[in-house]
């Protein structure tokens, strides 16, 4: 198992990428439109890749002191690379979290658990409507989850 912990990197299209994603064609619904108009949040993403379970999809969206935290578990195409960002326009805070084949992995052709871990930085208290989104390339951005939360102001020191 892989832990992985990017900040930023831009999607590079591939021959690869491509056939390792031609296998979730079957899970995309109706492309969403996405949030526009906000001002870019720092969103931090880790995530790890295991052998498929039951209960998938799954989203959980938590607010906590300072910064919303946002788990996503669901089965997918083996060897994708993620990273994450956000968006906030007045109270609503959008997590998208960007998929793509890994054109360097060695990747056989089954389906994979994926869990991911994206946290967002610095944000006000208040409370928020949460919307994550899942980007993956080459495919329409789909709604995963949403939540309304609040948002608490951090322990003074």
């Amino acid at each position: 198992m892989r832990l992985h912990r990017i900040r930023r990197f831009r999607l590079v299209g591939s021959l690869a990428a491509g056939v390792v994603l031609s296998a979730c064609g079957a899970d995309a619904a109706t492309g969403v439109e996405l949030l526009s108009g906000g001002a870019t949040i720092a969103v931090s993403l880790e995530y790890t890749a295991a052998p498929p379970s039951s209960g998938l999809p799954r989203v959980q969206v938590t607010g906590l002191p300072e910064m919303i935290e946002v788990i996503w578990d669901v089965e997918s195409a083996p060897c994708l690379i993620a990273e994450a960002s956000g968006v906030l326009a007045e109270s609503v805070i959008e997590i998208q979290i960007h998929r793509a084949g890994d054109p360097l992995g060695d990747c056989a052709s089954v389906r994979v658990a994926y869990h991911y871990v994206a946290r967002t930085q610095a944000v006000a208290p208040g409370r928020y409507d949460v919307r994550v989104i899942d980007a993956t390339l080459g495919l329409s951005p789909r709604e995963v989850g949403r939540r309304s939360v609040v948002v608490t102001a951090g322990a003074a020191g």
